[in-house]
């Protein structure tokens, strides 16, 4: 690409055990690492970044705060797996105009290559709308696998996806 995208950027971690400090966050700096090494594909800039205990209101608010900021690119770790606390997906999808199962899918396939634990992931990636002014959000799980897993399915894609919104 000649011209990189600009992309503001929000990371939420989703922990109580992280949020009460009984557990380092490690999982903001590995998103940051690896949005910063993908500057030849589109540049961005974390305009939030933070972390929020498990459950539906909590993801709601962190998002809702994320995207008054202006961001346009929402990650999010942890909350997504089979625990009554894990309402991050579901929050999510109260925002998500488009899903985009498809790379849903090859997330949770590449990560069974890694671990069968991939499988009780169910994490959404989509679209808050089909403009402009939409922002995309990825769940992400918490584990520094998943997280990877997540990002090396997204990171191509992620400037593809925000030219078509802003064509």
């Amino acid at each position: 690409m000649v011209d990189t995208p600009s992309i503001e950027s929000a990371i939420i971690v989703v922990s109580d055990r992280i949020a009460s400090g009984l557990r380092e966050n490690k999982a903001s700096g590995l998103i940051r690492r690896m949005i910063s090494e993908q500057s030849d594909s589109f540049q961005s800039t974390v305009v939030v970044d933070c972390v929020v205990p498990e459950g539906y209101d909590s993801v709601v608010a962190a998002i809702n705060t994320a995207l008054k900021a202006g961001a346009q690119l929402v990650i999010t770790a942890g909350g997504t797996g089979i625990r009554a606390k894990n309402q991050t997906p579901e929050a999510t999808s109260s925002f998500i105009h488009t899903r985009y199962e498809g790379l849903e899918q090859h997330i949770v396939m590449l990560g069974s290559k890694h671990t069968p634990l991939a499988g009780l992931s169910r994490g959404i990636v989509g679209v808050t709308g089909r403009d402009a002014d939409a922002a995309l959000i990825i769940n992400a799980p918490s584990s520094s696998g998943g997280i990877k897993d997540t990002w090396s399915v997204m990171a191509p894609v992620i400037p593809n996806i925000f030219e078509g919104l802003r064509a």
